[in-house]
């Protein structure tokens, strides 16, 4: 049988560069047998330029690893040739055509490797990542004394199905535009690493399971949560971006959806602590998005998009809008001490955070410069985990949730206390019913202190007078 030997490098011999649909062959074609077996990995196959790019081989036969590895990455202009291991070359395309003796088998590493890495980047797992903290954050600030770490896991678990789910709708619904732009040209779709219906598949799934995950494991207030941010992510925002720069503020009421989905979680409704929480992050986003559509205009606009940073050329209307909303994070920390959220000093320190994040949006609003922008971006980039791990260090137990403060040991406790009154009550009732065949226990209870055999005795227990 033969194989496939795929774009190695040769000291002797001329730069070659093989057409695309050769390498695409190349690519895709191995042969299980008695042969060699080729195996492609590494971190991402891309293409650029019209070639394929990213590649390794390893040429390996049932002997024993009788190969090479061959390193570097192919485009236009590099030194690549064909080599042909016990067969014939191609040396023309780029290609070798090889065949060698023993038993080969292609590895799944690299396939499974490879599956992985697109998993990863059609559900934007940073992306999601951060979506899972703002939710668990929610959870932790809503829970009372104890923290149930296991409803923290599968609200973690739904709220990631979930966001990898409008993750990867909204590159379904953007391939076109993904593929003008050069920081999202090597997504799965646009690159052709993922099928279409393979992403929609995906996409499904993790929706449906996630949905499903949040109504069987946390509640339904949760799970409505999860699939109105869902729908809103895929059927609102996501078409909005080519139509009006209004999407901005669309996409971040859908951020500031999961920590009201943890608060839900931990407390089964959603009061005042859940919309603070919502409110705080809603205005952080504005400013975080503005710096970073003011510093990717042109690529936005090679896809398309409407961007306020598009039609705003001196960038003042950018700059003035992420300084509103950072203004408007300010009162946020003495509320969240008003509704007894948080204790302490907590309003005076985010006070002082939300005043250093506006005092970069007012640099860039006097100065909107690109400097300026990316510095906003950065401190937004920090504002977010301080003010998270400074209202957690200083929550304040939701106190509507007693019962789900006990611990296990103390439950167990109780339980053991309250069956020792039981049986108290029990034995009493017993006593009762053989006092009541005793002559005195009929007298009335001043009467019964006569039946005492001698003076100096301690009339009997009126067992009817007992309380348990």
């Amino acid at each position: 049988m033969a194989a496939i030997a795929l774009l190695l490098r040769a000291t002797s011999r001329p730069a070659v560069t093989a057409p695309l649909g050769a390498l695409r062959r190349a690519a895709d074609t191995a042969w299980f047998g008695n042969s060699v077996a080729v195996r492609a990995y590494g971190d991402g196959v891309g293409i650029r330029n019209g070639v394929l790019q990213g590649i390794r081989a390893r040429v390996s036969s049932g002997s024993g690893e009788s190969g090479f590895v061959a390193r570097g990455v192919v485009s236009r202009g590099t030194a690549s040739a064909a080599l042909a291991w016990g067969g014939k070359g191609v040396g023309g395309a780029g290609v070798g055509v090889g065949a060698g003796a023993g038993d080969g088998r292609i590895r799944v590493s690299s396939l499974v490797r490879s599956s992985l890495r697109c998993y990863y980047e059609i559900s934007k797992a940073r992306l999601s990542l951060l979506v899972v903290t703002t939710a668990g954050f929610g959870y932790v600030m809503g829970s009372g004394e104890v923290v149930d770490w296991v409803g923290l896991a599968w609200t973690s678990a739904g709220t990631m199905m979930a966001a990898c789910s409008a993750n990867a709708f909204n590159q379904i619904m953007e391939i076109a535009n993904d593929s003008r732009m050069k920081r999202t040209m090597r997504r799965p779709l646009p690159s052709g690493r993922m099928s279409l219906p393979h992403a929609v598949a995906f996409a499904v799934t993790m929706g449906v399971g996630g949905v499903a995950t949040l109504a069987y494991q946390t509640n339904s207030l949760t799970a409505e949560l999860g699939a109105a941010n869902l729908l809103l992510y895929t059927l609102v925002y996501t078409p909005l971006k080519q139509i009006h720069w209004i999407n901005t503020w669309v996409g971040a009421v859908v951020g500031a959806i999961p920590p009201m989905m943890g608060w839900a979680a931990a407390t089964g409704q959603i009061d005042a602590g859940g919309w603070i929480l919502g409110a705080a992050l809603y205005f952080w986003q504005i400013p975080h998005f503005m710096a970073l559509a003011f510093l990717c205009r042109q690529d936005y606009a090679a896809g398309r998009y409407k961007m306020l940073s598009l039609g705003d050329l001196s960038g003042r209307r950018t700059a003035l809008a992420s300084l509103r909303n950072c203004i408007y994070l300010l009162p946020l920390g003495f509320l969240a001490q008003d509704c007894n959220v948080a204790s302490g000093s907590f309003g005076m320190q985010m006070a002082l955070l939300s005043a250093g994040f506006g005092a970069s949006a007012a640099s860039f609003y006097f100065s909107p410069t690109s400097v300026t922008a990316r510095k906003m971006f950065r401190v937004s980039l920090l504002y977010l985990p301080i003010f998270m791990a400074a209202m957690i260090y200083q929550r304040i137990p939701n106190p509507n949730l007693e019962s789900h403060d006990r611990l296990p040991s103390e439950a167990s406790e109780n339980e053991g206390v309250s069956e020792y009154q039981k049986q108290l009550v029990y034995t009493d009732l017993k006593g009762i019913e053989k006092d009541m065949k005793q002559p005195w226990s009929f007298l009335p209870p001043i009467a019964s202190l006569s039946a005492a055999p001698f003076p100096f005795l301690p009339a009997p227990e009126d067992r009817t007078f007992q309380q348990s």
